[in-house]
């Protein structure tokens, strides 16, 4: 059979193309490597990296005459994949339209209601799941035995029949690499790298209990991994098949098996594979062993998830760390001249602004080569969202808005508003990056023209932002200014 997976277009250009980076959409790409071991045919129209629309895509899906159209995506785009719905039922009547992804999994009921027109949803990991679904579709037209595919939703006769099993994969080296070929891979990026960048992922699951993380109900609690054999064996296929010089390992948790990332190093070495790499870690899963192997490994860049400078804070999120332990990571980090990343947020659940100024003296004390401050956002499924149901903190039910950026914020208290959360964020921005010392330590840093120019760029581009918004100058912070740095 002919499938066709679109990625849809989000038209927002604070979403995707200014957070610096355009990633593949790796879940598409592996669905389709277990259809085509079984001798169907399959596309990918990845319309966010093309930037073109699906209306002008839609001559070559009409050439392509796919017998089932999948359409993916998270809670913040979902708009978008309910209007790609609605044009591709009125261009494809005749074709199986099916929905998947971080959405679908959560609210599957969403895409059965009036003037949708999706025939089947699919919950959780659907690589087994899609291959059954496409067999009956094959043989009978329809789905017959519905109970043999987990996780799927539709709604015969007017009832809607949901799976009572979410599917979980245990050994994820059963499953076949993604199909990169499908994929427009010269269209992905990391600003500040000219080599050839690719994403993988390596693990599903979190153990953790962070309030505000949707990973654990997308995937559970349980922690499943790659082996570092079949890691590498990836990263040798990528290198030698499509050239890729740059690695981006998503995992949620890059480092949660110590033992793992030290076997993935090791054999990085040992093959001696042309290739650098970055990853997300955990600030109390760092030693000093497993950051000097990834040093020599080829690793380039960690990303901490610092979230807040308050104490407090940080027991209320249930990060399980504490402010040593994040910046003896940082330091030892550092001290392996790997460069780093902290990544913060403002309007935690009872959050003053004295946790809020914690927080930006915390972020210019760890100074790490970049920080990010974004918004607290109550993801779709996550305890987060209970306590603002609960509480009555949520100003935004559209879930468009729920994207963490400093334009959107959806929640607002009594003692932190929505606006003090946003010119919080913005205030962060400014006082972590106008630092001469920041800009003169990170071109001291620099090992290439493309990170100059993003440093310079950086710093102007706050500074041009200072000198234009007078709203930022309504914040001061509670503590000394910030000269003994």
């Amino acid at each position: 059979m002919k499938i066709a997976f679109i990625n849809p277009r989000y038209f927002e250009e604070n979403y995707r193309y200014k957070v610096n980076k355009l990633s593949p959409p790796l879940g598409m790409a592996i669905l389709s490597s277990m259809l085509r071991l079984k001798n169907h045919e399959v596309k990918i129209y990845d319309l966010e990296a093309l930037r073109t629309t699906l209306a002008e895509q839609i001559t070559s899906i009409s050439e392509y005459s796919p017998d089932i159209i999948g359409v993916f995506g998270t809670s913040p785009i979902s708009k978008y994949i309910k209007e790609s719905i609605a044009v591709l039922h009125r261009k494809f009547p005749t074709s199986h339209i099916i929905v998947g992804g971080p959405h679908a999994t959560l609210f599957p009921e969403d895409f059965f209601g009036e003037n949708i027109f999706v025939d089947y949803a699919f919950m959780g990991e659907a690589e087994y799941s899609i291959v059954e679904f496409v067999d009956q579709i094959e043989q009978f037209g329809i789905v017959k035995f519905p109970d043999k595919i987990e996780g799927i939703v539709y709604k015969p006769n007017g009832q809607i029949f949901k799976h009572p099993v979410t599917p979980r994969i245990e050994n994820l080296d059963e499953l076949p690499f993604p199909s990169y070929d499908l994929l427009p891979l010269e269209k992905y990026f990391e600003t500040g790298s000219t080599e050839k960048v690719i994403t993988m992922m390596t693990s599903r699951g979190c153990p953790n209990n962070c309030i505000y993380c949707a990973d654990p109900v997308l995937y559970g609690h349980k922690y499943r991994s790659r082996s570092a054999k079949n890691v590498v064996d990836e990263m040798k296929y990528l290198i030698q098949n499509h050239q890729i010089k740059h690695i981006v390992f998503y995992d949620a948790n890059f480092n949660a098996d110590k033992e793992r990332v030290k076997q993935i190093c090791k054999l990085l070495i040992n093959e001696k594979l042309d290739v650098t790499w970055r990853a997300r870690v955990r600030a109390d899963m760092i030693d000093r062993e497993s950051v000097e192997l990834m040093k020599n490994a080829g690793c380039t860049e960690l990303s901490i998830g610092v979230e807040s400078g308050s104490e407090r804070m940080l027991k209320i999120l249930k990060k399980k760390e504490t402010k040593n332990q994040i910046r003896d990571a940082f330091n030892l980090i550092k001290e392996y001249d790997i460069w780093s990343v902290g990544y913060f947020m403002f309007g935690i659940p009872g959050e003053t602004t004295m946790d809020a100024d914690e927080t930006i003296m915390f972020a210019i004390e760890l100074d790490p080569d970049w920080a990010l401050f974004s918004i607290a956002t109550p993801l779709p499924g996550t305890e987060f969202l209970k306590m603002a149901k609960s509480s009555n903190w949520i100003i935004s039910k559209d879930l468009n808005n729920y994207k963490a950026n400093f334009d959107s914020p959806v929640i607002s208290y009594e003692n932190f508003t929505s606006n003090q959360i946003k010119k919080y964020v913005n205030n962060a921005y400014e006082k972590f990056y106008l630092r001469k010392e920041w800009l003169i330590n990170r071109l001291k840093k620099a090992r290439s023209n493309s990170q100059i120019s993003n440093i310079i760029n950086s710093y102007k581009y706050y500074e041009n932002k200072l000198k234009n918004d007078t709203d930022l100058q309504e914040i001061q912070l509670s503590s000394p200014p910030f000269s003994e740095h």
